[in-house]
């Protein structure tokens, strides 16, 4: 049983550690996009496709961030809930 807590708690822990890098670099993906970066999407079924030149305006920046940043954050807070669920409970 511990040790299956432990397995759990551990992939929790990386997943919480995972998303949060996801956020730190789509956070920097969207703010080069709203830069006029230019991007490449490399596709597993069809080519690969190249946007060039691509520019959002503050609006449309701030509105993908807050977009991203919400379901990421959800994503979250479901792991850290489980993962608390996994830990024995202080006693007070």
């Amino acid at each position: 049983m511990n040790r299956e807590l432990i397995t759990r708690a551990t992939k929790c822990r990386d997943d919480i550690e995972r998303l949060g890098k996801i956020i730190g670099k789509c956070s920097s993906a969207i703010e080069e996009i709203g830069h006029g970066a230019d991007i490449k999407v490399i596709g597993s079924i069809r080519p690969d496709i190249n946007l060039n030149d691509c520019c959002l305006d503050d609006g449309q920046e701030k509105l993908m961030q807050d977009m991203l940043v919400a379901i990421l954050k959800n994503r979250l807070e479901d792991a850290e809930a489980e993962l608390e669920t996994l830990l024995p409970k202080e006693e007070e």
